[in-house]
């Protein structure tokens, strides 16, 4: 996923990256269907760094 970070250092930029991650794992431990478990965990992170000041640009997928 990219983000547009704005003014966040990259000191903030990395707690804000574990503190979403965090987040959205413990919103999705429940989900047993997997794709549908990886879509809301990526909504879920997206809404969570939104929050606390990065924009989300695009998912990259390879």
């Amino acid at each position: 996923m990219v983000f547009d970070l704005g003014r966040l250092s990259q000191n903030e930029w990395q707690q804000i990256d574990k503190e979403c991650d965090f987040e959205a794992e413990k919103a999705v431990i429940s989900v047993k269907i997997g794709e549908i478990k990886a879509e809301e965990r990526q909504r879920i992170f997206i809404l969570c760094a939104e929050a606390k000041g990065a924009r989300f640009v695009r998912a990259e997928y390879r």
